[in-house]
């Protein structure tokens, strides 16, 4: 290693903003996932589920506890010509009530007494984008 990789790896911050826990497609919990980023060395991350805000405060815990940066996010499903798209969402305020009621749209189970099977979304990019801009967050497009 020459001086110049070292220099690169002293200038380097790990930060991880896509990671899903237990609260929706993944199999580790918001704290099981914060011990991991704190293990690797991420300075910054964000927990961003599936249609959901479930796991950002035991994440949020977690991270303070383990010295990591934490970035409030969540991936949102929304409709585009017919396809379901992904978008990652970051920074929003998780109080706003209008923002939390579309994500609580987005999880009701498509068929009564079913919570684990989901309806397919039908909110469009657009308004989805508006109401995370509405709520503070930014928006980038998950899976290009």
């Amino acid at each position: 290693m020459d001086i110049g990789d070292r220099m690169n790896e002293q200038n380097t911050i790990r930060i991880d903003l896509h990671c899903h826990s237990s609260s929706s497609d993944g199999s580790a919990t918001p704290q099981e996932l914060a011990a991991a980023c704190a293990a690797a060395g991420v300075r910054y991350a964000a927990i961003t589920d599936h249609d959901t805000l479930a796991g950002l405060d035991a994440f949020e815990s977690a991270c303070e506890r383990s010295g990591i940066g934490f970035i409030a996010g969540v991936e949102l499903s929304a409709l585009l010509e017919g396809r379901e798209i992904h978008l990652l969402c970051y920074g929003f305020d998780r109080a706003d009530t209008a923002f939390a009621g579309m994500i609580g749209e987005l999880r009701r189970p498509r068929d009564p007494g079913s919570a684990s099977i989901y309806r397919r979304p039908a909110i469009s990019p657009q308004a989805l984008m508006a109401r995370v801009h509405q709520a503070g967050g930014v928006v980038l497009l998950a899976h290009p």
